[in-house]
């Protein structure tokens, strides 16, 4: 009798978690999760012996609602700046929609950047770009001291609205975390 029951319990997985491939992506709801091995050796002060384990699934990223966007064929799950695919990207890469260059994944943006000028995705006077005159900067910027920078009316030290429309980015851990722009004395600072 006990042996047929731990046959079942053998078989059935009860009480083992969930296996994963080490350092896959999956969307759970709105998360980004990335499958993490957990190897063993010799770690710490003083050295101790930590045995491997199994791999788990651990969080990466907050997308936002429906925006977290399981991968397909060789494309990884991520997360998009929309719950919907962006017009702008036809391809993977960088695509232009007006002045504003878009970097595309799967046909969602993942990221958006005002340009003064976007042409095949070079993007010219964006945030922070060298500068002659008000001119060479995306519209709404200023050119102080040669330099592009968005105005904004925040409290200083503050986060601010403004400063994340010029250079918006999903949570996605490979596009990089945005900047923590505040406000300060006017003026969008990272």
């Amino acid at each position: 009798m006990l042996r047929g029951l731990v046959l079942v319990i053998a078989f059935s997985g009860c009480g083992l978690g969930e296996t994963c491939k080490p350092h896959t992506w999956r969307c759970a709801g709105d998360e980004l999760e990335t499958c993490t091995p957990h190897g063993g050796g010799v770690y710490g002060i003083p050295p101790m012996h930590v045995d491997s384990s199994d791999p788990t699934w651990d969080g990466a990223a907050s997308c936002g609602a429906n925006q977290c966007i399981d991968g397909t064929g060789d494309q990884r799950a991520f997360c998009a700046i929309a719950a919907a695919p962006d017009p702008a990207c036809g391809v993977d890469g960088y695509a232009c929609d007006g002045t504003t260059r878009v970097t595309c994944r799967a046909g969602y943006a993942i990221e958006r950047e005002a340009c003064a000028s976007c042409a095949a995705g070079a993007c010219a006077g964006a945030l922070y770009a060298v500068c002659q005159d008000v001119t060479d900067c995306a519209i709404g910027m200023t050119c102080t001291n040669h330099t592009c920078e968005q105005p904004c009316g925040c409290a200083d030290g503050t986060d601010c609205a403004a400063c994340h429309a010029v250079d918006e980015r999903s949570p996605d851990p490979d596009n990089g975390a945005a900047p923590p722009y505040t406000c300060s004395a006017g003026t969008c600072r990272s």
